[in-house]
Order: structure tokens, then C-alpha cells, then sequence
């Protein structure tokens, strides 16, 4: 497996810009790109070249970071992968969006399960186009294939006396915002352990009585939620070496 190209996307709303090298910083992503951030499985999007070529597409279209020779798609969550000094832990396969079909109409169906894995940076180093690498042992926790899944797992592991926004739950369970609507819904059905009276609205004016009152015979400080709040970074480090 060979790294062949390298892109980083600056900001939102920003094209995708190939560089010939990137700073790889562990557990937060790739120095310089909107999807660094230390609570999300969703830093960094490695596809393969074979695939881009097969659909004649750019890395840029499907919003890669890393493009590899070597099929990413048969890879499994949880499988680490090393180029250079780097490790990326792949947790997702990355799902089609509506905006493919901007870049060409019927793309998001025929790139169904073959637009990439999604993954988080384990090691700081440098990464550039032309690094050999492949899958390096052991592998590491595999992330469910049901969004909801994950959601109830992250609740699971928030720690006591703290809370989590609504957004920031989605993100570290890595939930496409499209699916966010129905969030209310998986939050209702849960097990009755699962702490889903501390999920706060990101809003804090949309805070209801009745729940902050909740919230502190929970032993939470309702005084100082922002304080209160759990930003997740902890969760995916804590099982990765």
C-alpha cells in the first residue's frame, strides 16, 4: 500500500487543497484541517486511488485526505494502518452524500460502500505522497455500523456530574448531521441506564425546568454547565496506545 496523494481542506466551505506533506498530530487529526478534532472517529478520510480512477474522479470530489494503491473498502473498523511513523486507526466506512451528486448525477449510488474509510490519527509525524505503509497489528476497538448504536455507547462512557450537547454527541458518535432529526427518537428509546437526561441542547437558553432540576439532584452543577460539559476527547483515547 502507497500513499499517492495528500489533501487538506482548510476550512469549512473550502475546496480541497493537495500539499506535498502534512503534519499529523495524534488523536487530533492533520495540522491545518476542518476535521481535526480530538472527540471525532471522522479526522481523516483515507480512499482508494483504484476507485477514484474507476469512477474518473478526483480525491477532491469525494473529499479525501489520504488516497491509497490498495483497496480501503475491504478493510474493517477498528484495522490500523502505518505510513512512515504515523498510525491511522479507520473507524467508519465513509457514507455518500447528496453533495456527490453536485459533482455528478447518480455518483452517490454507484459510490455506494466504496467511498473510503473514515479514521483518527494515532502518532504525530509526517506524512507525505509516496510513504509505503499497510495494516500494522493489533487492531484496535471496532466502532458499530448503527449510528444509534454508537450514540448509546458514548452516553455509556460520559463520565458522572458531566453532560454533552446534542451536537457534540452526534459528533463523537460520528452521526451525519442528516441523521440528527432523528437523535430525539434514539434518545426516548434508550436503555434505562443510559444517562439521556444529560444530553443538553447546545443552546443552554433551550434548557428546560423540569430537566435542570434533573440534572442536579444527578449531581451535576447546574450553576456552571459550561464547566459541566464533556467535550468526549477522552473517549476514543482512552483504548487507543
Amino acid at each position: 500500500m502507497v500513499l499517492e496523494q495528500l489533501l487538506i481542506r482548510p476550512r469549512g466551505g473550502a475546496a480541497m487543497v493537495p500539499v506535498g506533506g502534512a503534519t499529523a498530530a495524534a488523536g487530533l487529526g492533520l495540522v491545518g484541517d476542518r476535521s481535526a478534532a480530538r472527540h471525532s472517529p471522522r479526522q481523516v478520510l483515507v480512499t482508494s486511488g483504484a476507485v477514484l480512477a474507476r469512477h474518473d474522479l478526483t480525491a477532491a470530489d469525494v473529499r479525501a485526505n489520504l488516497v491509497v494503491a490498495g483497496d480501503v473498502d475491504a478493510l474493517r473498523s477498528g484495522t490500523v494502518l502505518r505510513f512512515g511513523a504515523v498510525r491511522i486507526r479507520l473507524t467508519l466506512p465513509c457514507e455518500v452524500c447528496h453533495r456527490l451528486e453536485r459533482v455528478r448525477p447518480g455518483l452517490a449510488r454507484a459510490l455506494a460502500g466504496r467511498r473510503g474509510m473514515l479514521g483518527r490519527v494515532l502518532d504525530d509525524g509526517a506524512l507525505a505522497p509516496g510513504l509505503v505503509g499497510g495494516v500494522v497489528g493489533p487492531a484496535l476497538p471496532a466502532l458499530a455500523d448503527d449510528w444509534r448504536a454508537r450514540v448509546v455507547d458514548v452516553l455509556r462512557h460520559l463520565p458522572r456530574g458531566r453532560v454533552v450537547t446534542t451536537t457534540r454527541l452526534a459528533a463523537i458518535a460520528g452521526v451525519q448531521v442528516t441523521y440528527c432529526r432523528a437523535l430525539p427518537a434514539v434518545l426516548r428509546r434508550a436503555p434505562p441506564d443510559v444517562a439521556v437526561d444529560r444530553v443538553i441542547p447546545a443552546d443552554l437558553t433551550r434548557l428546560a425546568a423540569d430537566q435542570r432540576q434533573r440534572l442536579a439532584a444527578d449531581g451535576v452543577d447546574v450553576d456552571d454547565l459550561a464547566a459541566a460539559t464533556w467535550d468526549g476527547a477522552a473517549y476514543y483515547a482512552a483504548s487507543e496506545p
